[in-house]
C-alpha cells in the first residue's frame, strides 16, 4: 500500500491549482495580451522612468507568480521586459524571474506529489529514471533548448524523476538564456509587432533545434561507446565458450 504524504506537504500544490483555477474563471489572462500593453505601453515607461527599482521588483515578482501558476504569458513577458528594462537588463530580469519560479515549481512538484507518483509507477518509472540519472543534464538541456516541451512540464518531469536541484538549476539557467534574449531584443521594438506568431521565425527554431542536438552529443557518445564496449565483452565471451566446447573433443581423439 503506498503512504500518502502528509497533508502539509501538499498545501503549496493546493494553493497553486487554486490560484490557477481562480485566474481562469476570472479571465484575468486577458491583461496579459499584446493589446493590452500597446495600449498601456507608455504608461508603463512612465512609471518604469521614476520608479526604476520598484519596476524591476514588480516585474520579477509577476514573473515568478506567472511561472508558478503555469500561466502561459512567458514570450509575451520577455517582450515587455525588452520594452521596458532593454535588452540586456529587460533579460536578466527575466532569468531571475523564470529560474526562482521554475525552482519553485520543481520543489513543489517534488515534495507534493513526486514521491506517491514515483511509488505508484513502478518498474516504468525505475527505467525512466534511470536513464535520466545518467544524461540528465543532456536531456534537460535539450527539453530547454528545443521550442516543443512547453515550459511548465519541464519544470514538472525532472522533479517526478528525482533530479538533483542543482541539475536542474544550472540546466535551466542556460537552456532558457538563448530564447530569454533573443525576445527580450524584439521586445525593444514592440509596437511594431501585432502577433506572438511572428516571432518564431524557422531560422530561430532551426537554431534552437541544433543547440538542442549538441546538448544530447554527450549522451550519444557515452550510449555508442557503452554500446561498442557490450559488444567487445559479448565477442570475448562467445569465444571463450566456443574454446571451451572444443577442449572435450581433444581430450577424447
Amino acid at each position: 500500500m503506498i503512504a500518502r504524504p502528509p497533508f502539509r506537504k501538499i498545501i503549496p500544490l493546493l494553493i497553486v491549482l487554486i490560484a490557477m483555477a481562480a485566474l481562469w474563471q476570472f479571465e484575468l489572462k486577458d491583461i496579459f495580451s499584446l493589446d493590452t500593453i500597446h495600449h498601456y505601453g507608455a504608461t508603463l515607461k512612465q512609471y518604469i522612468a521614476l520608479n526604476p527599482r520598484d519596476g524591476k521588483l514588480i516585474f520579477v515578482g509577476i514573473y515568478i507568480l506567472a511561472i508558478c501558476l503555469c500561466f502561459p504569458v512567458a514570450a509575451l513577458l520577455d517582450l515587455v521586459a525588452g520594452f521596458l528594462f532593454g535588452t540586456w537588463i529587460g533579460g536578466g530580469l527575466v532569468m531571475c524571474g523564470a529560474l526562482t519560479g521554475a525552482t519553485l515549481v520543481f520543489l513543489i512538484a517534488q515534495t507534493g506529489f513526486g514521491k506517491p507518483l514515483r511509488a505508484k509507477a513502478g518498474p516504468f518509472y525505475t527505467r525512466i529514471a534511470n536513464e535520466m540519472h545518467q544524461g540528465a543534464a543532456g536531456y534537460l538541456l535539450f527539453m530547454r533548448l528545443v521550442p516543443v516541451f512547453p515550459f511548465p512540464l519541464v519544470n514538472i518531469i525532472p522533479a517526478l524523476l528525482h533530479v538533483r536541484l542543482w541539475t536542474f538549476i544550472w540546466t535551466t539557467l542556460i537552456g532558457i538564456a538563448p530564447m530569454t534574449f533573443v525576445y527580450a531584443n524584439l521586445g525593444e521594438t514592440l509596437g511594431t509587432i501585432n502577433s506572438l506568431k511572428d516571432l518564431f521565425s524557422p531560422s530561430l527554431a532551426l537554431a534552437l533545434g541544433l543547440l538542442g542536438v549538441l546538448a544530447l552529443g554527450p549522451i550519444t557518445v557515452k550510449k555508442l561507446r557503452a554500446r561498442k564496449l557490450r559488444c567487445a565483452l559479448e565477442g570475448e565471451n562467445d569465444g571463450k565458450a566456443g574454446h571451451a566446447h572444443k577442449n572435450p573433443q581433444d581430450n577424447t581423439l
